[in-house]
């Protein structure tokens, strides 16, 4: 048994200084073969099982080599794993899979790097494992903002794509990296890649980022998606579609909050079918913002209500409030203020302010953009009334009835009564 134990000794360093020399300063300098591997490690099992055996005769001579041996093939752990890993997907957890080595037999779990002398890149590995964790506790934070928010206003197709997409690469990302089986495909995964054993942690970490990424883009994108949601509802509005443009306002709302303009838009479709409360909920929203149209129509809410000062506040503030050039904007200001005045009985300020308005209104270009180009007119027309100013009153009213809209409530009431007061004349209306 001495001889065969001695044969198998002097085999183990054979086969250790056959991989040693093909290695050098801890790196392959040559191919190292998986028939090599497997010969070094299967050498080592029958050692082993030598040593085992009642009566096997082994001499302290022989035990001190074979602690030299074993330092030497410790030592080799990095360029063994990381040649079995570039040649086959087969690698060292496979092959325990296979021949179920005990757990003492300490040469078939290379792999798990119990080496004295571990690769330089892994020095790190704390490092990108700490930063794989940070990345999953944003993956998942992103996740579920942006899942929430669509599903909040109502998915749709394009928001239950986004989400599956999302979350499925996700729930794929998060399997490889949480699940024993998961991380063992990605081990092979990248092993069949030929990516070395002490870069995987890199490679986690990389995909991790690159996920990332991904979700916050798609999350720093949410107003732009917003935006197209509201372009959207304006486009059912126009069409007649009122119930889909509330639906496609909701979503722009819930997927950003602060879209304004969507606010805006909402509260005017309220407005439109006598949703006062919820559109002026929306108007408050739109006016935080800083949009000029949301005073205008809370103003105009205002006085049907018969708040006037609040009016002429909001009014007033929006007047001082930065703004591009869009004279039809200050013209619904300045109508809405004269009106308010009016309503106060401040004649003098209600005719500035109307005058005003109908200034803008004859500005080139300004007109077709402008929605009731009349309420200036039939407001102005019950302003001279009141001073008394009958003549020019008729010049006023006869340009109301000619600019005004029935589909408006406010000039449907003033049309009335500019052809009671316009009698025979009412026929100069069709002229314009």
């Amino acid at each position: 048994m001495s001889d065969d134990f001695a044969a198998v000794l002097g085999n183990y360093g054979t086969a250790i200084a056959t991989v040693k020399a093909l290695t050098g300063n801890g790196k392959l300098k040559q191919e190292i073969t998986l028939v090599q591997i497997l010969t070094l490690l299967k050498l080592r099992d029958r050692l082993a099982h030598c040593l085992t055996i009642d009566d096997a005769q082994i001499t302290p001579e022989q035990l001190e080599r074979i602690i030299h041996l074993d330092a030497q093939l410790k030592g080799l752990a990095n360029p063994i794993v990381d040649a079995s890993a570039q040649q086959s997907a087969s690698q060292f957890a496979d092959w325990r899979s296979s021949f179920n080595p005990p757990e003492t037999a300490w040469w078939w779990y290379l792999d798990q790097r119990t080496t004295v002398n571990p690769h330089p890149w892994e020095a790190l590995d704390w490092l990108w494992r700490g930063l794989t964790v940070t990345g999953w506790t944003i993956n998942i934070s992103l996740l579920v903002d942006i899942s929430s928010r669509f599903l909040m206003g109502g998915a749709g197709v394009a928001g239950a794509s986004t989400i599956v997409f999302s979350s499925l690469l996700t729930l794929l990302k998060a399997r490889s990296e949480l699940t024993t089986a998961g991380q063992e495909g990605f081990d092979k995964l990248l092993r069949t890649l030929k990516i070395p054993q002490y870069f995987h942690d890199e490679v986690r970490v990389g995909t991790t980022l690159v996920l990332t990424l991904g979700l916050g883009g798609l999350w720093f994108s949410l107003p732009m998606i917003a935006n197209i949601y509201n372009r959207t509802g304006m486009r059912y509005v126009a069409q007649g579609e009122i119930a889909t443009a509330e639906q496609q306002y909701q979503r722009a709302i819930a997927i950003d909050p602060n879209n304004v303009n969507a606010h805006y838009n909402l509260g005017r479709l309220y407005e439109k079918i006598q949703e006062v409360g919820k559109a002026r909920t929306h108007y408050l929203i739109a006016m935080q913002g800083n949009v000029i149209e949301a005073y205008n129509r809370i103003a105009r809410l205002n006085i049907q209500g018969g708040d006037y000062p609040e009016a002429i506040a909001l009014l007033q503030k929006a007047l001082t409030l930065p703004q591009e050039n869009f004279p039809e904007i200050d013209y619904q200001l300045y109508t809405y203020l004269g009106w308010a005045r009016l309503e106060q009985e401040h004649l003098e300020e209600a005719y500035t302010n109307l005058n005003i308005a109908i200034q803008i209104s004859h500005q080139p270009g300004v007109r077709p953009y402008i929605d009731y180009p009349a309420s200036a007119h039939c407001l102005q027309a019950q302003v001279l009334e009141a001073q008394g100013e009958s003549e020019k009153a008729l010049e006023q009213w006869l340009r109301c009835c000619q600019l005004g809209n029935r589909l408006n409530p406010d000039e449907d009431t003033w049309l009335h009564w500019a052809y009671e007061r316009l009698g025979e004349d009412k026929d100069q209306c069709a002229m314009l």
